[in-house]
């Protein structure tokens, strides 16, 4: 498991890292963070969510409407291509799928 520090500047080397004394042992990397630094840049994002729980609910949903004998499909229009049911669905899903990191302010 990896830890998320919110607005947390990575730094561009170990010397203005506040965090190097953790897990820096070696020389000081004065120039450049080194290959090996744990520290991982977050791009700005909306709300990261739990892929693989969403997935998990997706084959939940598919196994019920096996077992009531229902076709499924991935198909979001309708023959009027409007949206269809299944859409919706996934909609729904994706809003209450488990959020790992809330959005950052304006995104």
């Amino acid at each position: 498991m990896g830890v998320y520090i919110k607005g947390f500047p990575l730094p561009n080397n170990c010397g203005a890292c506040p965090l190097r004394l953790a897990w820096c042992r070696e020389r000081i990397y004065m120039v450049t963070r080194p290959e090996r630094c744990p520290l991982v840049p977050v791009p700005p994002h909306g709300r990261l969510i739990d892929a693989d729980a969403l997935m998990n609910e997706f084959e939940k949903a598919q196994r019920t409407m096996q077992q009531h004998g229902q076709e499924y499909s991935c198909s979001f229009l309708s023959s009027s291509q409007e949206l269809s049911t299944e859409w919706y669905c996934v909609e729904d899903m994706l809003e209450n799928a488990p959020t790992v990191l809330e959005a950052e302010e304006g995104e």
